[in-house]
C-alpha cells in the first residue's frame, strides 16, 4: 500500500494525501487561486454525484482561507429550490455587517431582500448590483472566494444574482468556484464558464482510498466493493459502512445485487433509521426546510430540537453551521434518504410545522400547507394559485408552473383541477418553453370546463407547430375551440383572451388573409368590450399598411404608460404593436426588464421575444454591435431550450445583420434552416422571412436580379398585399432592386402604391423609406429634388442605415450627373456610416463610387472641427452620453441607464471627443457648458 503523501508547499490547496488520486485537479485549483487573487476568475467543477466535488471545494476553501482570502459559502438545497434568496442569505451572512457601507438605495434593496429590514422589494438589477458592490467592498481589503455547492439546487432568485456577479468578475479580485453534477440541467448562467471535469478515480487510486479508510477489509470483499463503486469516492467510503463485521471479513457472502445508486441511498436510509424517533423527525423537518437561513433553522421549529440533533451530530449525518445555527447534511443523499423513508403522514406533519413557522411569509406558508395537505383542499389550492400569480408577476415562471400543478392536485372540483392544470401547461408552453409542463393528467380531469378547454387548445396548437404539425391543422383546432367557447362572459375570461391572442399569432404565421375570418368573428363577439391591447394589436399587426396610421395616438399613449416589471403580457403586446410602426424604442426599458427576468427566472419565451424586438430597434437606430449580440443571445436561448417557433424568428433577426454585414454564407445558412423548418409546416411568414433575408443579401452584393425576384415574393411591385406586414420593411429595397435590374416601370408602380396607401403617415422611418423609394424610382431630372426632400425629412437622422442608403443612391446619381462636390459629400457621409456600422458591402459600394469621383474613401470628408459656439455638432444620443460622462458616470453606468452595452457607450464617446475638440473625459463638462440651452446631468 502506498503511504499518504506529505503536504505540499503552501501554494497548494490541500495536502494531496487527503484527496487520493486528485493531484491533477488540485494543481488546477492551485492555479485558479493564484489567478483569483490577481484578476478574478470563475470555475465550475462538474461530475457525477459522489465523485468528490464537495471535497475539492472544501480543500480549496481551506487553502484560500490560509492564504488570507475571504471565503463565502453556500449550498443548494433540493427542497428549498422554490424559496427565493435562501442561498444568497447563506452566501452573504459573514459580511452582512458591511452592508452599511453601501449607498442608501443599494443598502435598502439588499436589506429588504435578505429580510434584514422592511420595505418594498427592489428591482432584480438593483439587488444584483448591490451584491456586486458589497463583494467589491470586501475584496478591496482581501480577495474574495465564493464557493457554491450543488448549483442546480440553488433557488432561482439566488442563482440569478450569483450569475449576475459571475459575469462581472474580471479585474475584481473576486473568485467563484461552484460544483454541479454532470447530468444536471445547465440552467445556471453564464453557459461559457470554464469547467473542470471531476472523473471517477482510476483503479489504483480507488484501491488506495479504500485501504486508507478500511485497512482490515478482506480482499474478496474489497474487490467486490471496488467493482461496484466504479471509482466513486463516496461509494468507496460509504459502502463498507453498510456491512457488518462478518461481511467485512468475508464471513458471510455479500448481497448478490449492489446497484451503485440504490446501494448508496439504502445506506443513508439505514443510517437515518438507526437514529431515535425525535432525531428522525428533526432531520425530516431539516430536509424539507433546507434553506439554512438565519431564523429558519429547524432547531427552532421542533420541540427540544437541540437535544434531538445530538445523535445525528455524533454520527456525522449532520453538522451545525456556525454562521446560521442551521443543520447541514453531510451529503445531499442523506437528505433524499430522510425524505424517502418517511411516511406520508410524517412528511405532512413536518410540513405543517413549517407552515406554522412561516405564518408571516405567504409563499413559504402556501408551499408547506400544500405539503401538509392529505387530500383535496380548495383553500390551500387557492393560496397556491395566488402564489403562482405573485411569483409570475415577479418573473419566476418555473415556480409559478410548479405551484399551479400542485394547486391542481389539491383541487376538489374537477373543473378547477382541469383549469389549473391546463393553465400550468399553457404557462409552460408559452413562457418557460416546457412543453411537458402539464405532466401526467390526474384522474377525473376530462370533464369539460371552458377555460381549461381553451388553455388545452392553446397548448396543443402551439405544441403542434413547435413539433411536426401543420400550421393549418393547428389553426383549425384553435379556431374551433375559440368559436365554440360556451363561457358566459368572454370579455372577462382571460382564457378566452389568451386563446384569441394565440389564434392571432397563428394567423400571422400563415400570412394569408383567408385565415383571419374566425379570428375576426371571435373579436366581433366581444364588441365594444374588446380589450384595448387587443384592439391596438389588430390595428398595427394584421394589416398595418392600411390600418396602423390611425392607431398611432393610442399606441404612443400605451407605450408611454408601460411600467417595467409590471404585467409581462401587457408589455409584450404593446411592444409588439410597435414592431411595424417603428416605435420599439419607446418600450425599450420595459423590454429589458423582461429580458432580465427571462435570463434569471425561467420566463424564456417572453425574453426571446423581447430580445428580438430590442435587436431590431438597435438595427434601425444604428447600434449594430449591441443588436447583433442580442440577436445571438436570442438564437442561443431558443436553440438551448429547443423552441422551434422562437428559433426561426431569432434566425431571421440574426440573418438580417449577416446580410447587411456581407456575411453571405451565414445569411444563406440561416435562411436555408428557416426554409427547411417552415416549408413542411406551411408557415408562410417564415418563408417570407427567407425571401427578405435572401433579397437583402443579394442587394448588398449587387445581385439585383435575385434581389428583385426575392423581394417581389413579399410584395409584388405595385401592390401592398393584405395581411403581410413585412411589406412595410422592404419598400426601398424592392424599388432599388427593381431599378437596378431594369424593371423601372415596376419600381415606379411600387413608389406610387406606397404613396397612395399613405404609408408615410405610419412613422418617420416609413416616411423616409417612401420618400427614398420615390427618389430612386424617379427619372434623373426629377430625382435630385426628391432625394433632397427625403434627406431633409424631420427625424431622418434617427434611422441611421436607411438615411445612409438614400445618401448613397443620391450620391451615385449626382456623380453620374457630374455634380462632383455634392456627390462626394453625400457619398462620404454614407461611407462613414457604413464603415461605422460594419456594413462591409455597402461601405465597399460607397467607396467605389468615391474612387470613381476621384476622392479616396476615408479622406474625402472635412476633418472634424472643434466645437463652434452656438452650433451643436453632436447627435442627440451623443449629447446624452456625453452629459452623463461629464457628470462622472462610467461607461457601464451609462449603458445601464440607456439600455446599451458599455462598448456602444465607448463608441459614442470616441466620436464625441474630436467633435468637441477635446481628448479626455475631464474636458467634457467645460466643452458642453458652452451651450447655454443644456443642463448638466447629475450622477445617480
Amino acid at each position: 500500500m502506498e503511504e499518504p503523501r506529505a503536504p505540499e508547499p503552501a501554494d497548494r490547496p490541500v495536502a494531496a494525501g487527503a484527496l487520493v488520486g486528485r493531484d491533477g485537479e488540485l494543481g488546477q485549483l492551485t492555479r485558479f487561486l493564484d489567478e483569483v487573487a490577481e484578476r478574478g476568475r470563475a470555475l465550475l467543477l462538474t461530475g457525477d454525484a459522489g465523485l468528490g466535488k464537495t471535497a475539492l471545494l472544501e480543500a480549496t476553501a481551506a487553502a484560500a482561507a490560509q492564504r488570507g482570502l475571504v471565503v463565502l459559502r453556500a449550498t443548494g438545497s433540493e427542497f428549498e429550490a422554490e424559496l427565493s434568496f435562501a442561498a444568497l442569505n447563506q452566501l452573504l451572512f459573514p459580511v452582512l455587517p458591511r452592508i452599511e457601507e453601501l449607498g442608501d438605495a443599494h443598502r435598502e434593496a439588499l436589506g429588504v431582500t435578505l429580510g434584514l429590514s422592511q420595505g418594498t422589494a427592489a428591482d432584480q438589477l438593483v439587488v444584483s448590483t448591490a451584491v456586486l458592490l458589497l463583494l467589491c467592498r470586501v475584496a478591496a481589503d482581501a480577495p474574495v472566494l465564493l464557493v457554491v455547492d450543488d448549483l442546480p439546487w440553488l433557488d432561482r432568485a439566488s442563482a440569478a444574482i450569483v450569475s449576475f456577479v459571475v459575469r462581472r468578475l474580471g479585474g475584481t479580485r473576486i473568485g467563484f468556484l461552484g460544483a454541479v453534477r454532470g447530468g444536471d440541467g445547465d440552467f445556471f448562467g453564464p453557459h461559457d464558464l470554464p469547467r473542470q471535469p471531476v472523473a471517477p478515480l482510476g483503479e489504483r487510486a480507488a484501491r488506495t482510498l479504500m485501504e486508507l479508510h478500511f485497512p482490515a477489509l478482506a480482499e474478496p470483499v474489497r474487490a467486490r466493493l471496488l467493482a461496484e463503486a466504479q471509482g466513486n469516492p463516496l461509494a468507496i467510503r460509504e459502502l463498507p459502512a453498510a456491512l457488518d463485521e462478518h461481511q467485512l471479513q468475508a464471513g458471510r457472502p455479500l448481497p448478490s445485487m449492489l446497484p451503485l445508486t440504490a446501494r448508496l441511498q439504502a445506506l443513508y436510509a439505514q443510517r437515518v433509521r438507526s437514529m431515535p424517533k425525535p432525531t428522525q423527525q428533526l432531520l425530516l423537518v431539516a430536509a424539507l426546510e433546507g434553506s439554512g437561513e438565519p431564523g429558519s433553522t429547524p432547531l427552532t421549529v421542533v420541540t427540544d430540537g437541540a437535544e434531538a440533533a445530538e445523535p445525528a451530530l455524533r454520527a456525522g449525518l449532520v453538522r451545525i453551521d456556525g454562521r446560521t445555527g442551521a443543520l447541514v447534511f453531510g451529503h445531499p443523499l442523506t437528505r433524499s434518504a430522510v425524505v424517502g423513508i418517511a411516511t406520508a403522514a410524517e412528511r405532512r406533519r413536518a410540513h405543517r410545522h413549517l407552515a406554522e413557522h412561516f405564518h408571516d411569509q405567504p409563499d413559504r406558508r402556501a408551499w408547506h400547507l400544500a405539503g401538509a395537505a392529505d387530500g383535496p383542499d380548495e383553500q390551500t389550492a387557492g393560496l397556491l394559485e395566488q402564489m403562482s400569480d405573485r411569483v409570475l408577476r415577479r418573473g419566476d415562471a418555473s415556480r409559478a408552473v410548479a405551484a399551479l400543478r400542485r394547486a391542481a392536485e389539491l383541487s376538489p372540483s374537477v373543473a378547477d383541477r382541469s383549469r389549473r392544470l391546463a393553465t400550468a401547461h399553457y404557462l409552460g408552453v408559452g413562457i418557460t418553453g416546457d412543453r411537458s409542463a402539464r405532466g401526467p393528467v390526474p384522474p377525473g380531469t376530462s370533464v369539460a370546463e371552458p377555460r381549461g378547454d381553451l388553455y388545452d387548445a392553446i397548448s396543443t396548437a402551439l405544441t403542434m407547430v413547435n413539433d411536426d404539425g401543420e400550421l393549418l391543422v393547428a389553426h383549425r383546432l384553435l379556431a374551433r375551440a375559440v368559436t365554440g367557447y360556451t363561457g358566459p362572459d368572454p370579455a372577462r375570461d382571460q382564457a378566452y383572451i389568451s386563446a384569441l391572442l394565440a389564434l392571432f399569432m397563428l394567423c400571422v404565421f400563415g400570412s394569408d388573409a383567408r385565415l383571419w375570418q374566425p379570428y375576426h368573428e371571435a373579436v366581433a363577439r366581444l364588441g365594444p368590450r374588446l380589450p384595448a391591447d387587443v384592439d391596438l394589436l389588430n390595428r398595427t399587426g394584421i394589416d398595418p399598411v392600411r390600418t396602423a396610421a390611425g392607431a398611432i395616438g393610442p399606441l404612443e399613449k400605451a407605450l408611454a404608460g408601460l411600467v417595467p416589471g409590471k404585467d409581462l403580457w401587457h408589455v409584450l403586446q404593446v411592444a409588439s404593436c410597435a414592431l411595424y410602426t417603428d416605435r420599439i424604442g419607446l418600450a425599450r426599458q420595459a423590454l429589458w426588464h423582461i429580458v432580465r427576468d427571462g435570463r434569471e427566472a425561467g420566463a424564456v419565451i417572453p425574453a426571446i421575444t423581447a430580445l428580438g424586438h430590442l435587436c431590431l430597434d438597435d438595427f434601425l437606430r444604428g447600434r449594430w454591435e449591441e443588436g447583433e449580440q442580442l440577436a445571438e443571445e436570442g438564437l442561443a436561448l431558443s436553440r438551448t431550450g429547443g423552441h422551434p417557433i422562437q428559433i426561426w424568428q431569432a434566425q431571421h433577426k440574426r440573418a438580417i445583420y449577416a446580410a447587411h454585414r456581407g456575411q453571405h454564407r451565414l445569411a444563406g445558412q440561416l435562411a436555408d434552416e428557416i426554409q427547411a423548418w417552415a416549408r413542411p409546416r406551411g408557415i408562410r411568414q417564415a418563408q417570407l422571412a427567407v425571401c427578405h433575408v435572401t433579397g437583402l443579401a443579394a442587394l448588398a452584393r449587387k445581385d439585383f436580379d435575385v434581389a428583385f425576384q426575392q423581394l417581389s415574393e413579399i410584395s409584388p411591385p405595385g401592390t401592398l398585399p393584405e395581411c403581410v406586414p413585412y411589406a412595410l420593411w422592404t419598400p426601398l429595397d424592392l424599388v432599388e432592386a427593381a431599378v437596378r435590374s431594369g424593371h423601372e416601370d415596376a419600381a415606379a408602380a411600387h413608389a406610387r402604391a406606397l404613396q397612395e396607401a399613405g404609408v408615410a403617415a405610419i412613422s418617420s422611418r416609413a416616411a423616409l423609406l417612401v420618400a427614398g423609394a420615390r427618389a430612386v424610382a424617379a427619372a434623373p431630372r426629377e430625382s435630385a429634388t426628391l432625394f433632397q426632400e427625403a434627406i431633409g425629412l424631420a427625424d431622418a437622422d434617427r434611422w441611421t442605415f436607411d438615411l445612409a442608403r438614400i445618401k448613397l443612391a443620391h450620391g451615385e446619381r449626382l456623380r453620374r450627373a457630374r455634380e462632383h462636390d455634392a456627390a462626394v459629400r453625400n457619398l462620404t457621409e454614407a461611407f462613414d456610416v457604413f464603415r461605422q456600422l460594419g456594413a462591409a458591402p455597402w461601405a465597399e459600394r460607397a467607396g467605389n463610387e468615391l474612387r470613381a469621383a476621384g476622392s479616396a474613401p476615408g479622406q474625402a470628408a472635412e476633418p472634424e472641427q472643434a466645437v463652434v459656439p452656438g452650433q451643436d455638432p453632436l447627435t442627440p444620443m451623443e449629447r446624452e452620453v456625453a452629459l452623463m460622462a461629464a457628470a462622472g458616470m462610467t461607461n457601464r453606468e451609462i449603458g445601464q441607464r440607456l439600455y446599451m452595452s458599455h462598448r456602444t457607450v465607448g463608441a459614442h464617446l470616441y466620436h464625441v471627443f474630436p467633435k468637441l475638440g477635446i481628448s479626455s473625459r475631464a474636458a467634457l463638462r467645460d466643452a458642453l457648458s458652452r451651450y447655454s440651452d443644456e443642463t448638466a446631468v447629475s450622477k445617480p
